[in-house]
Protein backbone atom coordinates (compact mmCIF):
# COMPACT_ATOMS: atom_id res chain seq x y z
CA UNK A 1 0.00 0.00 0.00
CA UNK A 2 0.83 3.40 -0.58
CA UNK A 3 1.54 6.21 2.00
CA UNK A 4 -2.13 8.12 1.56
CA UNK A 5 -3.70 5.05 0.67
CA UNK A 6 -7.66 5.56 1.49
CA UNK A 7 -8.62 3.05 4.88
CA UNK A 8 -9.76 -0.13 3.28
CA UNK A 9 -13.85 -0.84 3.24
CA UNK A 10 -15.13 -2.35 5.44
CA UNK A 11 -18.01 -4.64 4.09
CA UNK A 12 -20.04 -6.54 7.15
CA UNK A 13 -17.23 -6.94 9.34
CA UNK A 14 -15.26 -8.13 6.32
CA UNK A 15 -11.86 -5.35 5.85
CA UNK A 16 -11.29 -5.36 1.74
CA UNK A 17 -7.66 -4.08 1.43
CA UNK A 18 -6.52 -2.38 -1.87
CA UNK A 19 -3.76 -4.50 -3.93
CA UNK A 20 -0.43 -2.49 -4.66
CA UNK A 21 -0.34 -1.56 -7.94
CA UNK A 22 1.08 -3.84 -10.53
CA UNK A 23 4.88 -3.24 -12.14
CA UNK A 24 5.19 -2.60 -15.25
CA UNK A 25 6.11 -5.95 -17.31
CA UNK A 26 7.78 -3.82 -20.74
CA UNK A 27 9.63 -1.19 -20.42
CA UNK A 28 8.79 2.07 -22.77
CA UNK A 29 12.08 2.74 -23.72
CA UNK A 30 13.66 -0.86 -24.92
CA UNK A 31 9.99 -1.20 -26.92
CA UNK A 32 10.85 1.72 -28.51
CA UNK A 33 14.74 1.44 -28.84
CA UNK A 34 13.68 -2.04 -30.44
CA UNK A 35 11.45 -0.87 -32.77
CA UNK A 36 14.18 1.92 -33.59
CA UNK A 37 16.02 -0.94 -35.70
CA UNK A 38 13.09 -1.60 -38.00
CA UNK A 39 12.60 -5.24 -37.07
CA UNK A 40 10.28 -4.97 -34.91
CA UNK A 41 12.57 -6.16 -31.87
CA UNK A 42 10.88 -3.62 -29.45
CA UNK A 43 7.10 -5.86 -30.25
CA UNK A 44 9.45 -8.86 -29.55
CA UNK A 45 10.58 -7.79 -25.91
CA UNK A 46 6.88 -7.54 -25.58
CA UNK A 47 5.95 -10.57 -26.83
CA UNK A 48 3.61 -9.48 -29.56
CA UNK A 49 4.85 -11.75 -32.16
CA UNK A 50 2.15 -11.10 -35.18
CA UNK A 51 2.75 -7.24 -34.49
CA UNK A 52 6.72 -7.91 -34.63
CA UNK A 53 6.10 -9.92 -37.80
CA UNK A 54 3.94 -7.59 -39.74
CA UNK A 55 6.60 -4.90 -38.78
CA UNK A 56 9.52 -7.25 -40.35
CA UNK A 57 7.74 -7.55 -43.36
CA UNK A 58 6.10 -4.10 -43.82
CA UNK A 59 9.90 -2.76 -43.05
CA UNK A 60 11.59 -4.63 -45.73
CA UNK A 61 9.53 -4.19 -48.33
CA UNK A 62 10.01 -0.77 -47.78
CA UNK A 63 13.75 -1.01 -48.14
CA UNK A 64 13.03 -3.01 -50.99
CA UNK A 65 11.12 -0.21 -52.62
CA UNK A 66 13.64 2.48 -51.26
CA UNK A 67 16.63 0.55 -53.06
CA UNK A 68 14.91 -0.57 -56.31
CA UNK A 69 13.21 2.78 -57.32
CA UNK A 70 15.11 5.76 -58.66
CA UNK A 71 17.35 7.34 -56.58
CA UNK A 72 17.44 8.91 -54.36
CA UNK A 73 13.76 8.08 -53.94
CA UNK A 74 12.83 10.37 -51.63
CA UNK A 75 9.22 9.26 -51.80
CA UNK A 76 9.85 5.85 -50.78
CA UNK A 77 12.76 7.11 -47.95
CA UNK A 78 9.81 9.45 -46.69
CA UNK A 79 7.05 6.57 -46.03
CA UNK A 80 9.89 4.68 -44.39
CA UNK A 81 10.49 7.00 -42.23
CA UNK A 82 6.95 8.10 -41.41
CA UNK A 83 7.05 4.63 -40.80
CA UNK A 84 10.00 4.05 -38.59
CA UNK A 85 8.88 6.68 -36.63
CA UNK A 86 5.49 5.49 -36.02
CA UNK A 87 6.65 2.11 -34.77
CA UNK A 88 9.00 3.80 -32.72
CA UNK A 89 6.00 5.62 -31.16
CA UNK A 90 3.46 3.06 -30.82
CA UNK A 91 6.09 0.60 -28.90
CA UNK A 92 6.70 3.37 -26.58
CA UNK A 93 2.83 3.74 -26.33
CA UNK A 94 2.13 0.32 -26.26
CA UNK A 95 4.81 -0.76 -23.28
CA UNK A 96 3.32 2.11 -20.79
CA UNK A 97 0.03 0.46 -21.48
CA UNK A 98 -0.38 -1.00 -17.68
CA UNK A 99 -1.44 -4.58 -17.30
CA UNK A 100 -5.09 -5.39 -16.46
CA UNK A 101 -5.55 -5.24 -12.15
CA UNK A 102 -6.39 -8.56 -10.06
CA UNK A 103 -9.56 -8.62 -8.70
CA UNK A 104 -9.86 -9.10 -4.43
CA UNK A 105 -11.11 -12.05 -2.88
CA UNK A 106 -13.63 -11.36 0.04
CA UNK A 107 -14.05 -13.43 3.31
CA UNK A 108 -17.09 -14.61 4.82
CA UNK A 109 -18.42 -13.07 7.63
CA UNK A 110 -17.77 -14.31 11.50
CA UNK A 111 -20.77 -15.72 13.37
CA UNK A 112 -19.65 -13.79 16.37
CA UNK A 113 -20.99 -10.39 16.95
CA UNK A 114 -19.60 -7.86 14.76
CA UNK A 115 -18.45 -5.61 17.48
CA UNK A 116 -16.62 -7.82 19.30
CA UNK A 117 -15.30 -9.68 15.97
CA UNK A 118 -11.99 -9.01 14.74
CA UNK A 119 -11.68 -7.88 11.21
CA UNK A 120 -10.88 -10.00 8.80
CA UNK A 121 -8.43 -9.38 5.77
CA UNK A 122 -9.22 -10.50 2.52
CA UNK A 123 -6.43 -12.32 0.22
CA UNK A 124 -4.93 -10.48 -2.80
CA UNK A 125 -3.95 -11.75 -6.38
CA UNK A 126 -0.57 -12.70 -7.05
CA UNK A 127 1.15 -9.48 -8.55
CA UNK A 128 2.90 -10.46 -12.21
CA UNK A 129 6.45 -10.63 -12.14
CA UNK A 130 8.80 -7.43 -12.26
CA UNK A 131 9.86 -5.77 -15.45
CA UNK A 132 13.60 -6.83 -15.79
CA UNK A 133 14.59 -2.96 -17.06
CA UNK A 134 17.97 -3.21 -17.95
CA UNK A 135 17.99 -6.59 -19.71
CA UNK A 136 15.47 -5.25 -22.26
CA UNK A 137 16.97 -1.73 -22.60
CA UNK A 138 20.14 -3.93 -23.50
CA UNK A 139 18.60 -6.15 -26.20
CA UNK A 140 16.91 -2.82 -27.96
CA UNK A 141 19.94 -1.05 -27.71
CA UNK A 142 22.15 -3.66 -29.33
CA UNK A 143 19.77 -4.56 -32.01
CA UNK A 144 19.43 -0.78 -32.83
CA UNK A 145 22.95 -0.61 -32.97
CA UNK A 146 23.31 -3.63 -34.58
CA UNK A 147 21.28 -2.42 -37.66
CA UNK A 148 23.20 1.15 -37.57
CA UNK A 149 26.50 -0.45 -37.95
CA UNK A 150 24.63 -2.68 -40.65
CA UNK A 151 23.61 0.53 -42.41
CA UNK A 152 27.13 2.05 -41.95
CA UNK A 153 28.77 -1.20 -43.08
CA UNK A 154 26.83 -0.92 -46.26
CA UNK A 155 27.81 2.61 -46.73
CA UNK A 156 31.55 1.53 -46.15
CA UNK A 157 30.93 -0.94 -48.80
CA UNK A 158 29.32 1.32 -51.03
CA UNK A 159 32.33 4.04 -50.93
CA UNK A 160 34.51 0.97 -51.47
CA UNK A 161 32.87 -0.11 -54.43
CA UNK A 162 33.05 3.77 -55.94
CA UNK A 163 36.59 3.99 -54.80
CA UNK A 164 37.85 0.75 -56.35
CA UNK A 165 36.04 1.54 -59.62
CA UNK A 166 37.55 5.04 -59.92
CA UNK A 167 41.18 3.39 -59.61
CA UNK A 168 40.64 1.29 -62.49
CA UNK A 169 39.70 3.66 -64.54
CA UNK A 170 42.02 5.68 -63.78
CA UNK A 171 44.16 3.01 -65.02
CA UNK A 172 42.21 2.87 -68.39
CA UNK A 173 40.60 -0.61 -67.22
CA UNK A 174 37.14 0.13 -67.61
CA UNK A 175 35.96 -3.07 -68.16
CA UNK A 176 36.88 -4.13 -64.75
CA UNK A 177 35.36 -0.65 -63.62
CA UNK A 178 31.74 -1.39 -65.13
CA UNK A 179 31.96 -4.70 -63.41
CA UNK A 180 33.15 -3.37 -60.09
CA UNK A 181 30.41 -1.22 -60.32
CA UNK A 182 28.06 -3.57 -61.44
CA UNK A 183 28.51 -5.08 -57.91
CA UNK A 184 26.18 -2.16 -56.05
CA UNK A 185 22.83 -3.58 -55.45
CA UNK A 186 19.64 -2.86 -53.84
CA UNK A 187 20.90 -2.26 -50.29
CA UNK A 188 23.86 0.05 -51.18
CA UNK A 189 21.19 2.51 -52.85
CA UNK A 190 19.29 2.11 -49.40
CA UNK A 191 22.06 2.89 -47.40
CA UNK A 192 23.35 5.59 -49.60
CA UNK A 193 21.00 7.71 -51.60
CA UNK A 194 23.58 8.90 -53.78
CA UNK A 195 25.51 6.15 -54.48
CA UNK A 196 23.61 5.74 -58.32
CA UNK A 197 23.94 9.06 -59.11
CA UNK A 198 27.57 9.32 -58.02
CA UNK A 199 28.42 6.57 -60.11
CA UNK A 200 26.32 7.03 -62.98
CA UNK A 201 28.37 9.70 -64.67
CA UNK A 202 31.18 7.29 -64.38
CA UNK A 203 29.77 4.41 -65.27
CA UNK A 204 28.83 6.19 -68.70
CA UNK A 205 32.38 7.53 -69.23
CA UNK A 206 33.38 4.17 -68.75
CA UNK A 207 31.12 3.01 -71.41
CA UNK A 208 32.21 5.65 -73.93
CA UNK A 209 35.83 4.65 -73.34
CA UNK A 210 34.90 0.79 -73.72
CA UNK A 211 33.47 1.22 -77.04
CA UNK A 212 36.06 3.80 -78.27
CA UNK A 213 38.92 0.88 -77.76
CA UNK A 214 37.03 -1.65 -79.16
CA UNK A 215 35.98 -0.05 -82.31
CA UNK A 216 37.76 -0.90 -85.54
CA UNK A 217 37.11 2.82 -87.56
CA UNK A 218 39.36 5.36 -86.39
CA UNK A 219 37.54 7.80 -86.80
CA UNK A 220 34.35 6.36 -84.80
CA UNK A 221 36.80 5.89 -82.01
CA UNK A 222 38.54 9.29 -81.74
CA UNK A 223 34.91 10.59 -82.19
CA UNK A 224 34.12 8.31 -79.24
CA UNK A 225 36.74 9.64 -76.96
CA UNK A 226 36.23 13.56 -77.84
CA UNK A 227 32.79 12.58 -76.07
CA UNK A 228 34.73 10.92 -73.16
CA UNK A 229 37.05 13.97 -72.92
CA UNK A 230 34.30 16.27 -73.06
CA UNK A 231 32.29 14.15 -70.25
CA UNK A 232 34.38 15.78 -67.70
CA UNK A 233 34.04 12.39 -65.74
CA UNK A 234 37.22 10.74 -67.74
CA UNK A 235 39.59 10.25 -65.32
CA UNK A 236 41.96 8.12 -67.66
CA UNK A 237 45.07 10.18 -68.67
CA UNK A 238 45.99 8.40 -71.67
CA UNK A 239 42.42 9.32 -73.16
CA UNK A 240 44.30 12.31 -75.05
CA UNK A 241 47.31 10.88 -76.51
CA UNK A 242 45.32 7.56 -77.56
CA UNK A 243 42.65 9.91 -79.64
CA UNK A 244 45.82 11.96 -81.16
CA UNK A 245 47.23 7.98 -82.57
CA UNK A 246 43.63 8.17 -83.95
CA UNK A 247 43.73 10.86 -85.13
CA UNK A 248 47.10 10.73 -87.13
CA UNK A 249 45.87 7.34 -88.45
CA UNK A 250 43.04 9.13 -89.67
CA UNK A 251 45.25 11.97 -91.26
CA UNK A 252 48.25 9.95 -92.84
CA UNK A 253 45.25 7.29 -94.22
CA UNK A 254 43.37 10.85 -95.77
CA UNK A 255 46.86 12.05 -97.16
CA UNK A 256 47.48 8.82 -98.75
CA UNK A 257 44.15 9.12 -100.78
CA UNK A 258 45.09 12.56 -101.43
CA UNK A 259 48.69 11.72 -102.98
CA UNK A 260 46.43 8.84 -104.97
CA UNK A 261 44.14 11.35 -106.85
CA UNK A 262 41.38 12.65 -103.87
CA UNK A 263 41.89 16.11 -103.67
CA UNK A 264 39.63 16.93 -101.10
CA UNK A 265 41.07 14.19 -99.06
CA UNK A 266 44.14 16.42 -98.77
CA UNK A 267 42.50 19.22 -97.12
CA UNK A 268 40.55 16.90 -94.65
CA UNK A 269 44.52 15.30 -93.47
CA UNK A 270 45.49 18.80 -92.87
CA UNK A 271 42.28 19.79 -90.99
CA UNK A 272 43.20 16.40 -88.39
CA UNK A 273 46.26 17.46 -88.60
CA UNK A 274 45.30 20.96 -87.16
CA UNK A 275 43.14 19.25 -84.57
CA UNK A 276 46.18 17.46 -83.10
CA UNK A 277 47.90 20.37 -82.78
CA UNK A 278 45.65 22.25 -80.66
CA UNK A 279 44.61 19.00 -78.75
CA UNK A 280 47.73 17.63 -77.93
CA UNK A 281 51.08 19.79 -78.45
CA UNK A 282 53.44 17.43 -77.28
CA UNK A 283 52.49 15.77 -80.31
CA UNK A 284 53.67 17.93 -83.02
CA UNK A 285 56.50 15.84 -83.53
CA UNK A 286 54.16 12.97 -84.64
CA UNK A 287 52.86 15.55 -87.10
CA UNK A 288 55.82 16.88 -88.76
CA UNK A 289 56.96 13.37 -89.84
CA UNK A 290 53.51 12.86 -91.56
CA UNK A 291 53.91 16.20 -93.25
CA UNK A 292 57.80 15.40 -94.21
CA UNK A 293 56.64 11.98 -95.65
CA UNK A 294 54.20 13.55 -97.42
CA UNK A 295 56.63 16.33 -99.13
CA UNK A 296 59.09 13.97 -99.88
CA UNK A 297 56.81 11.25 -102.12
CA UNK A 298 54.24 13.95 -103.24
CA UNK A 299 56.90 14.49 -106.16
CA UNK A 300 57.13 10.70 -106.86
CA UNK A 301 53.54 9.90 -108.02
CA UNK A 302 51.27 11.63 -110.65
CA UNK A 303 52.95 15.19 -111.60
CA UNK A 304 49.23 16.49 -112.38
CA UNK A 305 48.16 15.46 -108.54
CA UNK A 306 51.21 16.91 -107.64
CA UNK A 307 50.61 19.84 -109.35
CA UNK A 308 47.23 20.23 -107.96
CA UNK A 309 48.09 19.78 -104.50
CA UNK A 310 50.96 22.05 -104.89
CA UNK A 311 48.54 25.02 -106.21
CA UNK A 312 46.64 24.18 -103.13
CA UNK A 313 49.22 24.30 -100.50
CA UNK A 314 50.50 27.63 -102.19
CA UNK A 315 46.71 29.04 -101.98
CA UNK A 316 45.88 27.71 -98.38
CA UNK A 317 45.66 30.48 -95.81
CA UNK A 318 48.69 29.89 -93.19
CA UNK A 319 47.62 29.37 -89.43
CA UNK A 320 50.66 30.07 -87.65
CA UNK A 321 51.79 26.60 -87.38
CA UNK A 322 54.03 23.55 -88.28
CA UNK A 323 51.19 23.12 -91.32
CA UNK A 324 52.66 26.18 -92.50
CA UNK A 325 55.90 24.20 -93.27
CA UNK A 326 54.93 22.98 -96.39
CA UNK A 327 54.36 25.61 -98.63
CA UNK A 328 57.87 26.77 -98.26
CA UNK A 329 58.71 23.66 -100.50
CA UNK A 330 56.28 24.78 -103.31
CA UNK A 331 58.73 27.13 -105.12
CA UNK A 332 61.12 24.36 -105.46
CA UNK A 333 59.19 21.15 -106.57
CA UNK A 334 56.40 22.65 -108.56
CA UNK A 335 57.91 23.36 -111.90
CA UNK A 336 59.86 20.07 -112.62
CA UNK A 337 55.89 18.76 -111.67
CA UNK A 338 54.35 21.34 -113.88
CA UNK A 339 56.31 20.35 -116.72
CA UNK A 340 56.08 16.51 -116.45
CA UNK A 341 52.21 17.04 -115.84
CA UNK A 342 52.05 18.95 -119.18
CA UNK A 343 53.87 16.01 -121.16
CA UNK A 344 52.00 13.59 -119.71
CA UNK A 345 48.52 15.63 -120.65
CA UNK A 346 49.73 16.26 -124.31
CA UNK A 347 48.06 13.40 -126.20
CA UNK A 348 44.93 13.20 -123.94
CA UNK A 349 44.16 16.78 -122.68
CA UNK A 350 46.01 19.12 -124.79
CA UNK A 351 43.95 22.28 -122.87
CA UNK A 352 45.52 21.00 -119.66
CA UNK A 353 49.09 20.18 -121.30
CA UNK A 354 49.01 24.22 -122.23
CA UNK A 355 47.66 25.13 -118.98
CA UNK A 356 50.55 23.84 -117.05
CA UNK A 357 53.08 24.82 -119.61
CA UNK A 358 51.80 28.23 -119.28
CA UNK A 359 51.71 28.48 -115.76
CA UNK A 360 55.27 27.56 -115.42
CA UNK A 361 56.20 30.35 -117.64
CA UNK A 362 53.92 32.82 -115.94
CA UNK A 363 55.37 31.84 -112.17
CA UNK A 364 58.87 30.96 -112.85
CA UNK A 365 60.02 32.44 -116.20
CA UNK A 366 63.31 32.47 -115.12
CA UNK A 367 63.68 28.52 -114.12
CA UNK A 368 65.74 26.29 -115.80
CA UNK A 369 62.87 24.20 -117.19
CA UNK A 370 61.91 27.39 -119.12
CA UNK A 371 62.70 26.37 -122.35
CA UNK A 372 61.06 22.74 -121.92
CA UNK A 373 58.01 24.83 -121.05
CA UNK A 374 58.09 27.13 -124.00
CA UNK A 375 58.74 23.71 -126.36
CA UNK A 376 55.32 22.24 -124.56
CA UNK A 377 53.69 25.18 -125.25
CA UNK A 378 54.14 24.86 -128.93
CA UNK A 379 53.40 21.16 -128.70
CA UNK A 380 50.23 21.61 -127.15
CA UNK A 381 48.95 24.76 -129.66
CA UNK A 382 49.55 22.68 -132.41
CA UNK A 383 47.36 19.49 -130.98
CA UNK A 384 44.61 21.79 -130.37
CA UNK A 385 44.77 22.83 -133.76
CA UNK A 386 45.03 19.20 -134.78
CA UNK A 387 41.61 18.51 -132.75
CA UNK A 388 40.06 21.54 -134.07
CA UNK A 389 40.74 21.36 -138.08
CA UNK A 390 40.07 17.61 -137.33
CA UNK A 391 36.65 18.42 -136.10
CA UNK A 392 35.82 20.89 -138.77
CA UNK A 393 37.17 18.16 -141.54
CA UNK A 394 34.80 15.55 -140.77
CA UNK A 395 31.42 17.08 -139.89
CA UNK A 396 28.49 16.36 -142.20
CA UNK A 397 28.20 18.66 -144.04
CA UNK A 398 32.03 19.49 -143.40
CA UNK A 399 32.23 22.73 -140.64
CA UNK A 400 36.09 23.86 -141.94
CA UNK A 401 34.76 25.68 -145.21
CA UNK A 402 32.60 28.19 -143.22
CA UNK A 403 35.42 28.33 -140.51
CA UNK A 404 38.54 27.49 -141.67
CA UNK A 405 41.15 26.85 -139.10
CA UNK A 406 44.83 26.70 -139.03
CA UNK A 407 47.01 24.04 -138.18
CA UNK A 408 50.81 24.92 -137.58
CA UNK A 409 52.21 21.30 -138.56
CA UNK A 410 50.97 21.19 -141.92
CA UNK A 411 53.63 21.94 -144.94
CA UNK A 412 53.96 25.39 -146.05
CA UNK A 413 51.84 25.95 -149.58
CA UNK A 414 54.84 27.10 -151.48
CA UNK A 415 57.86 25.64 -153.61
CA UNK A 416 57.72 21.94 -155.33
CA UNK A 417 55.68 20.10 -154.72
CA UNK A 418 53.38 17.85 -154.57
CA UNK A 419 51.56 19.76 -152.77
CA UNK A 420 48.64 17.08 -151.27
CA UNK A 421 45.21 17.74 -151.50
CA UNK A 422 41.92 17.55 -149.41
CA UNK A 423 38.57 17.77 -151.16
CA UNK A 424 35.88 18.36 -149.57
CA UNK A 425 31.85 18.64 -150.06
CA UNK A 426 32.34 16.87 -154.11
CA UNK A 427 32.99 13.32 -153.61
CA UNK A 428 33.29 13.13 -157.89
CA UNK A 429 35.86 15.77 -157.84
CA UNK A 430 37.81 13.96 -154.77
CA UNK A 431 37.41 10.59 -156.61
CA UNK A 432 38.90 12.34 -159.31
CA UNK A 433 41.90 13.40 -157.53
CA UNK A 434 45.13 11.01 -158.45
CA UNK A 435 45.86 9.05 -155.43
CA UNK A 436 49.47 10.60 -155.17
CA UNK A 437 48.06 14.16 -155.22
CA UNK A 438 45.58 13.50 -152.44
CA UNK A 439 45.83 13.86 -148.61
CA UNK A 440 44.64 10.76 -146.54
CA UNK A 441 43.42 13.02 -144.26
CA UNK A 442 44.09 16.63 -142.69
CA UNK A 443 47.69 15.75 -141.10
CA UNK A 444 49.35 15.21 -144.20
CA UNK A 445 47.21 17.93 -146.40
CA UNK A 446 48.43 21.21 -147.48
CA UNK A 447 45.41 22.58 -149.24
CA UNK A 448 42.03 21.75 -147.92
CA UNK A 449 39.54 22.34 -151.14
CA UNK A 450 35.91 23.28 -150.76
CA UNK A 451 34.19 21.99 -154.42
CA UNK A 452 31.22 22.32 -155.37
CA UNK A 453 29.82 20.72 -158.68
CA UNK A 454 30.31 19.52 -160.67
CA UNK A 455 27.37 21.55 -162.64
CA UNK A 456 27.18 22.80 -165.86
CA UNK A 457 29.16 25.09 -167.16
CA UNK A 458 29.76 27.17 -170.32
CA UNK A 459 27.88 25.65 -173.70
CA UNK A 460 30.49 23.83 -175.63
CA UNK A 461 27.91 22.26 -178.68
CA UNK A 462 25.04 20.89 -179.49
CA UNK A 463 24.92 17.30 -180.43
CA UNK A 464 22.76 15.26 -182.82
CA UNK A 465 21.48 11.43 -181.95
CA UNK A 466 19.32 9.95 -184.44
CA UNK A 467 15.52 10.79 -184.03
CA UNK A 468 16.14 14.40 -184.26
CA UNK A 469 17.35 14.59 -180.91
CA UNK A 470 19.31 17.82 -180.20
CA UNK A 471 21.40 18.31 -176.76
CA UNK A 472 23.15 20.66 -175.80
CA UNK A 473 26.57 19.87 -174.07
CA UNK A 474 28.33 22.09 -171.54
CA UNK A 475 31.30 22.19 -169.46
CA UNK A 476 31.21 20.73 -166.57
CA UNK A 477 32.18 22.90 -163.90
CA UNK A 478 33.55 23.21 -160.08
CA UNK A 479 33.86 25.92 -158.25
CA UNK A 480 36.65 25.22 -155.51
CA UNK A 481 38.31 27.72 -152.68
CA UNK A 482 41.94 26.95 -151.58
CA UNK A 483 42.49 26.87 -148.06
CA UNK A 484 46.17 26.82 -146.66
CA UNK A 485 45.91 24.13 -144.14
CA UNK A 486 49.19 25.44 -142.28
CA UNK A 487 47.56 29.05 -141.75
CA UNK A 488 43.80 28.33 -142.20
CA UNK A 489 43.95 31.63 -145.56
CA UNK A 490 42.41 31.43 -148.34
CA UNK A 491 44.73 30.72 -151.34
CA UNK A 492 42.40 30.91 -154.46
CA UNK A 493 39.10 31.37 -154.65
CA UNK A 494 38.51 29.88 -158.92
CA UNK A 495 36.36 28.00 -161.11
CA UNK A 496 37.71 25.10 -163.55
CA UNK A 497 35.36 23.70 -166.48
CA UNK A 498 36.78 20.75 -168.00
CA UNK A 499 35.51 20.16 -171.24
CA UNK A 500 34.73 16.44 -173.56
CA UNK A 501 33.48 15.71 -176.98
CA UNK A 502 29.99 14.30 -177.79
CA UNK A 503 29.10 11.13 -176.32
CA UNK A 504 28.71 8.50 -179.51
CA UNK A 505 25.68 6.77 -177.19
CA UNK A 506 23.48 8.60 -175.24
CA UNK A 507 22.38 6.94 -171.67
CA UNK A 508 19.74 8.61 -169.58
CA UNK A 509 17.04 7.67 -167.03
CA UNK A 510 13.18 7.76 -167.21
CA UNK A 511 11.15 7.55 -164.23
CA UNK A 512 9.10 3.98 -163.83
CA UNK A 513 5.89 5.49 -164.06
CA UNK A 514 7.07 7.18 -167.25
CA UNK A 515 9.33 4.70 -168.81
CA UNK A 516 9.63 5.93 -172.57
CA UNK A 517 10.57 9.59 -171.18
CA UNK A 518 12.62 11.84 -174.27
CA UNK A 519 16.24 12.37 -173.99
CA UNK A 520 17.45 15.66 -171.54
CA UNK A 521 17.96 18.59 -173.44
CA UNK A 522 21.26 19.15 -172.12
CA UNK A 523 24.02 17.02 -170.87
CA UNK A 524 27.73 17.73 -169.32
CA UNK A 525 30.80 17.11 -170.93
CA UNK A 526 32.91 13.79 -169.85
CA UNK A 527 36.10 14.96 -169.13
CA UNK A 528 39.40 12.94 -169.38
CA UNK A 529 41.71 12.24 -166.36
CA UNK A 530 44.74 14.08 -168.47
CA UNK A 531 42.57 17.06 -168.57
CA UNK A 532 41.03 16.95 -164.72
CA UNK A 533 45.29 16.52 -163.55
CA UNK A 534 45.77 19.35 -166.06
CA UNK A 535 43.14 21.50 -164.49
CA UNK A 536 44.61 20.83 -160.80
CA UNK A 537 48.29 21.22 -161.41
CA UNK A 538 49.07 24.52 -160.93
CA UNK A 539 47.77 23.94 -157.24
CA UNK A 540 49.68 20.80 -156.62
CA UNK A 541 53.11 22.03 -158.16
CA UNK A 542 52.82 25.89 -156.42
Amino acid sequence: MTENASPPPVIAGVVVESPPPPPRRHDPWAAALGNACLLGVGYLLMRRWGLAIANAVISVVLILLVGAFGQPGWFWRGVLTLWWIATILHGWLLARRPPAAAVPAMAPAATAPAATAPAATAPTAAAPPATNVGRQRAIAVGATVAAGLLVAGLLFDAHRIEASAASAHEAGKCDEAIATLDQIAGWHRFADPYVTRRTADERAACGLLVQALAEDDPEQGAALLAQYLDSGDGRWQGAADRRADLLLTIAKNAIDNALAGDMSQLLAGFTVLGTVLDETPGRAGDVQAILTSYMDRLPQGDPCTATAQLDWLRERPPTGDQLDQPATQVDTLAPTALVACGDKLLVSDASGALTAYNALLERYPDSDLADAARTGVDKAETQLEADTVSRLVSGDPPGYCTTPAPYRAAPAWKGGGPHKLLPLISSQFADDVPTAWKALGYNDATLILCVKGPSSGRTLRTCDYEGGYRVTLHAARYDVKGYQLRTGTLAFDTSIQLTGGCPSILHWKCDYYFPNCPPPSSIRASYSDSAFRSAIHPWVFH
